[in-house]
């Protein structure tokens, strides 16, 4: 046989290689590869693997240069061996993971055992010796009852189905508040919107509109915003024309509505409640020239509090809701009561500072001059 010069066993050799050994090698050879075994053996209980070796070691052991090779490659692979043993033993991750799979219990029987001692335990300690061990008694034996589908799932199920009927009933408020206008602007033809108002008898928006003026179309977006958010407020855009030969001030110029309304000036914003006007003023109020800013329009609504997130509804439909949301209203519509911002969604005490539009200083005028009382427009409400 013959034996590479970088260690370990190869082939058989050729015929001289065998000869140039001492003819003693082969007792000497035994001798040692048996003192080998034994070492090892006797000090740390070797494995199976390590014996298998060594026992070819021992069948070998008539070459010496074969001998010679495995001893070396078996004593590498006992001390590889011990190094490993050496470091499992101090890795911290193999002990823990040791200690977790002895702490879970996976008999069944076991678990079952464990539960109903947990049980008869919360029972015993009821009002004993103290909360912490009755409340993790309990806490157990409930789990342990979900687990098995006992009273748990009971209970899990009447909680589903309770909020499953909520969220039906809701889904039929939405619906009915839909079919009646709430969530949208409604265009509302002049000669009906005081009938309206009487009818609905909650909160609502009245936009009295000029065709094709471009603040007008502006603050119908914002409006239209508004009110899918606040679905309890009826909005609505009236269109108006002015008349012809009416004299330049006053409310003759938008007709017999602007006139029982006693709007100052067209296109115009009016809110109701309960029936009765609760506040009027002119578009121009919130801003100047084609721009309408967003601010002041919630921040006049919120004041005069009209803006509802409940569902309003009319005097033939869950009308008598609406005096008791007075109160949810106010709050709705007070500053800093933790509502999500309509303009920007946050919910905790904010400002929106106002953008300088062309002609700013003229809009801070209007504000100034065109506002009285609790009409006038106030700049950066708390969302």
């Amino acid at each position: 046989m013959s034996h590479d010069a970088g260690g370990g066993c190869c082939g058989p050799s050729d015929a001289g290689g065998g000869g140039a050994a001492p003819a003693g090698g082969g007792r000497g050879g035994g001798a040692g590869a048996a003192a080998l075994r034994a070492a090892p053996a006797g000090a740390d209980a070797a494995t199976a693997a390590t014996d298998s070796l060594l026992s070819e070691l021992e069948a070998l052991s008539f070459d010496p240069a074969l001998e010679g090779c495995c001893r070396r490659d078996v004593a590498a692979s006992i001390r590889s061996g011990r190094v490993k043993r050496a470091l499992q033993g101090a890795d911290r991750s193999a002990a823990r993971a040791r200690a977790a799979g002895a702490a879970v219990v996976r008999d069944p029987a076991a678990l079952a055992a464990l539960a109903a001692a947990e049980a008869a335990a919360a029972r015993r300690g009821g009002g004993g010796d103290g909360g912490e061990g009755s409340g993790s008694g309990s806490e157990g034996s409930s789990d342990s009852d979900g687990g098995r589908g006992g009273g748990g799932g009971g209970e899990l199920a009447a909680l589903r189905e309770a909020r499953l009927a909520q969220l039906r009933a809701a889904a039929a408020r939405a619906r009915g508040g839909g079919e009646a206008g709430y969530g949208r602007l409604n265009d509302v033809p002049p000669e009906k919107l005081l009938s309206l108002v009487e009818e609905l008898g909650g909160r609502v928006v009245a936009h009295l509109a000029s065709e094709g003026a471009p603040a007008c179309d502006h603050l119908d977006e914002q409006l239209a915003a508004l009110a899918h958010a606040h679905r309890g407020t009826y909005f609505a855009r009236v269109p108006i024309r002015r008349t012809r030969g009416a004299s330049a001030g006053g409310g003759a110029r938008g007709g017999a509505l602007a006139e029982a309304l006693g709007l100052p000036a067209l296109p115009a914003l009016a809110a109701f409640r309960r029936g009765a006007v609760v506040g009027r003023a002119p578009v121009a109020q919130f801003g100047g020239g084609a721009d309408i800013i967003e601010e002041e329009v919630y921040g006049y609504l919120s004041r005069l509090r009209v803006l509802s997130e409940g569902r309003g509804g009319g005097k033939g439909g869950g009308g008598g809701g609406d005096d008791d949301s007075d109160a949810a209203g106010s709050s709705d519509g007070d500053e800093g009561g933790g509502a999500p911002c309509d303009l920007c969604g946050r919910t905790f005490p904010h400002e929106h500072v106002r953008a300088m539009y062309r002609g700013g200083g003229g809009a801070g005028g209007d504000d100034d001059s065109g506002s009285g009382g609790d009409e006038s427009s106030d700049f950066g409400d708390a969302g």
